[in-house]
């Protein structure tokens, strides 16, 4: 996996670079914490428990006193952001920790609080991990802290981290994780701000996820402050036109964060999304103009502002991300931030990875403008079930089989990285089929594309990574035994780029020849004969992927009449015309489902 890591590696110097994280704290280094108001100034309305299905984290500022626009019951978790440590494990400026009445507040809503510790230095990161005085101590403090203010847990937001402090950071998170616990927290949450990019690989996400409840991708500064080109500070994906630009998107992120963890520990996996943006002075007008100087923050609320003022949204449809071109004293400049739109991008990802959920840097930074905090409510308030094309929900297909598809709007995009080709990058959209066979034999599976097209075909024993057999670019052919099998045609990554399209996909199955078929008046289902001695036929079912998150929801679609179906090759349920056991393959009928994040698929197709 390290060579996946090392692809993304592209821009020397850009780590040493201020973080998002330590240029806001910079900025506001001086200005007083914000005296949240007491507990009885704020009523509770409604429910007071979280509706979130996922994990939603907030990181709120000391500085910010947007207090009264905070949907509390869109939140599970709220870091406050923060108290200053010291590479000897001192604490340096606690910035109106501990604050009883933001606790207080967040505990009546039932929204867990983490006390966010920060260091910005490498250096003094590796003293503070490597040393083991400095490392009880900073440990003890922390606790002490989150002590005092009743949080229910630490944030641990070390940035800038030097190549060479790896085993001694899982060492430090580790003790954390002991000490919490030998001092009565055993449930108390860890949680760690880690880069969108690993620049040194100091963050072993396997060994961490050991011990932390979640670990927080900070997935903004894909563009940064002297960025040669504008764009978004979260890149959502590489295509063909932002190529020569920019190499590292929320897309690739997660395609490595992944791969480090089994499927089980996607939940520790909370993608953090900006709401704020960057404005830069550019040489034109033009999209990809040059960028003339450093580009400066602004917030959600000053983009909308702006906007509010006379300037003009536009928006790119290859990075799925808004920004306005203006003038201002005879110079160009381009600005560039996320809004519900490109949000709802982002979150759709974020579901379709089962990842544990999302972030935000920083809550208040959309001021009172309600729509960020509609698409929150929009996409994380319901529990969505699985896409037919989805690894939970195949497409069912009765052998032989020859059907078409499109990868472009395909209904899955959770395979990144799989067993039989670990080092080969699949990370774009795919679509997932299954067949059953209830006899030993050979099922031979071909694809064909087209120019500008680059689709693979993977065949898995189980709908999961780890359980790919056979991998081939055209071609597979390949023995396999009774039971359920995969097939999952995904879009191959060519020059950072994903390469979806149409295409043909063609399967068959020999059973071996001394392989006895199912019954008459029986079924395969999931290698099993089923409906024997005159029962009625078991309709299979659809693993139901129990502990895994389910996805977006399908449109419930209007009742009309419907003519009486001709049988197809991919029709559920149709009769097996040769080959395998010579029984019908059904599949389960959909779940019917209001989908969360429909308007962001619908608006894709219309576009396209």
């Amino acid at each position: 996996m390290r060579a996946l890591l090392l692809g993304l590696v592209l821009f020397p110097g850009v780590a040493s670079a201020q973080t998002p994280h330590e240029e806001a704290a910079l900025e506001h280094a001086n200005v007083a914490p914000f005296d949240f108001p007491s507990l009885g100034v704020i009523r509770a309305e409604g429910d007071a428990k979280p509706r979130a299905k996922r994990v939603v984290y907030g990181y709120y500022p000391y500085w910010v006193s947007a207090w009264e626009e905070v949907r509390w019951d869109l939140l599970t978790h709220i870091a406050y952001f923060s108290v200053n440590m010291n590479g000897d494990g001192t604490l340096g400026t606690r910035n109106g920790w501990p604050d009883t009445d933001f606790v207080d507040t967040a505990h009546m809503f039932g929204v867990k609080v983490d006390v966010s510790f920060t260091l910005f230095s490498g250096s003094e990161i590796l003293q503070l991990c490597s040393n083991d005085v400095y490392r009880a101590r900073g440990i003890g403090n922390m606790i002490d802290m989150m002590e005092a203010g009743g949080a229910d847990g630490v944030n641990v937001d070390f940035e800038s981290v030097n190549d060479g402090t790896r085993d001694c950071f899982t060492r430090y998170i580790r003790e954390l994780r002991e000490t919490l616990t030998a001092r009565g927290h055993p449930n108390a949450v860890v949680s760690i701000a880690g880069p969108a990019v690993d620049w040194t690989d100091e963050f072993d996400l396997l060994a961490l996820s050991e011990y932390t409840d979640i670990y927080f991708i900070m997935g903004y500064g894909y563009h940064w402050t002297r960025s040669a080109k504008p764009g978004p500070v979260g890149q959502l994906r590489v295509t063909e036109s932002w190529r020569p630009h920019v190499s590292i998107s929320m897309q690739r992120t997660l395609a490595h964060y992944t791969s480090l963890v089994p499927p089980e520990r996607r939940a520790v996996i909370v993608f953090g999304v900006p709401y704020y943006g960057r404005d830069w002075p550019v040489e034109s007008s033009s999209m990809h103009a040059a960028t003339t100087g450093n580009g400066s923050a602004r917030t959600y609320e000053a983009a909308r502002d702006a906007l509010a003022s006379g300037r003009v949204r536009e928006y790119d449809e290859d990075s799925e991300n808004p920004y306005y071109v203006y003038q201002s004293g005879g110079a160009w400049r381009q600005a560039w931030y996320d809004d519900e739109e490109s949000l709802a991008a982002k979150y759709q990802l974020a579901l379709e990875q089962e990842i544990g959920g999302v972030g935000i840097w920083a809550l208040g930074y959309d001021g009172a403008y309600p729509e960020l905090w509609d698409t929150l409510d929009a996409y994380f308030t319901e529990e969505p079930v699985q896409r037919e094309g989805m690894r939970m929900r195949p497409r069912m297909l009765s052998l032989p089989a020859s059907v078409q598809g499109d990868t472009t709007d395909g209904p899955s995009n959770y395979f990144n990285a799989y067993a039989c080709a670990p080092g080969t990058p699949e990370y774009g959209r795919e679509i997932v089929y299954a067949f059953d066979v209830c006899q030993p034999g050979t099922v031979a599976a071909s694809v064909t594309d087209g120019a500008g097209v680059d689709v693979d075909l993977h065949l898995l024993t189980a709908p999961d990574e780890a359980s790919c057999v056979a991998r081939d670019d055209a071609t597979i052919t390949q023995a396999i035994t009774p039971g359920r099998h995969y097939l999952v045609v995904d879009s191959f990554v060519s020059n950072l780029v994903p390469l979806p399209g149409a295409f043909t996909l063609d399967v068959d199955f020999t059973p071996d020849a001394d392989a006895e078929a199912c019954p008459a008046g029986t079924q395969c289902i999931a290698g099993q004969c089923v409906g024997l001695d005159g029962a009625p036929p078991l309709q299979p079912t659809t693993p139901t992927g129990e502990g895994v998150p389910p996805l977006v929801r399908e449109p419930e679609p209007e009742p009309e009449p419907e003519p009486e179906p001709e049988p197809q090759a991919m029709t559920p349920g149709a009769p097996a015309e040769s080959g395998g056991c010579g029984c019908t393959t059904t599949s389960s009928p959909a779940a019917p489902a209001v989908l969360a994040g429909a308007f962001y698929l619908w608006r894709r197709r219309r576009r396209r």
